[in-house]
């Protein structure tokens, strides 16, 4: 018995047919699938069973422990961390001096000529601090060198002198919200330019 050619259109199209009702299904289900598991990962986190990661995270920021203090100006300050959003994203880095008894040297704020860098809201001011945007296109780990703030000599200090410094690290597009890392160092300072008199 021979197939005419309306059978054999009919046999192709029938088969088109089923092939494409099972690639929608498939397409359907993976749909399906994505929005439960959205919905179960936002209740989860409603009941605080699950934290997402930020999107990004600060690992270390290394101060070197000594500088002289003629290369005070040309030490780095290395920032690592990791991105997990795609999107690009700044940040900008902040030092306060913390007290001493006879303060030999002050931290100032970088850009502390500009006028909203003046009194004592220059932490939530990224520009004040010399921030850099973007540190990273996409996901992956990261790693940043800072130029440290300006340091102004008060006195005449010993040969080392120790300041201890608070660091913290802000989101340049969040400058509001708490810190990203938060720490303290100690740095020793050596002066190498000190009058012999």
């Amino acid at each position: 018995m021979t197939k005419s050619p309306f059978d054999v259109l009919e046999l192709i199209t029938g088969r088109v047919g089923k092939l494409t009702a099972f690639v929608a299904a498939l397409g359907g289900l993976a749909v399906g699938i994505l929005n439960y598991s959205e919905q179960v990962r936002d209740k989860l986190t409603a009941l605080h069973l699950y934290t997402p990661a930020p999107c990004v995270e600060v690992d270390t920021v290394i101060l070197p422990a000594t500088v002289k203090l003629s290369e005070w100006d040309n030490m780095r300050i290395r920032v690592k961390g990791r991105s997990n959003c795609s999107s690009p994203f700044g940040l900008y880095v902040t030092f306060v001096r913390r007290s001493s008894r006879q303060p030999e040297f002050v931290l100032r704020v970088p850009h502390e000529d500009l006028p909203e860098c003046k009194g004592l809201a220059p932490f939530q001011v990224p520009r004040c601090w010399d921030p850099k945007k973007p540190i990273k296109l996409g996901k992956g780990t990261w790693e940043w060198e800072v130029l440290p703030p300006p340091l102004a000599q008060l006195s005449n200090p010993r040969a080392v002198e120790k300041i201890s410094v608070t660091w913290s690290v802000h989101d340049y597009d969040a400058p509001t919200k708490p810190p990203l890392r938060v720490d303290n160092a100690t740095i020793e300072i050596h002066n190498d330019t000190r009058d012999s008199s």
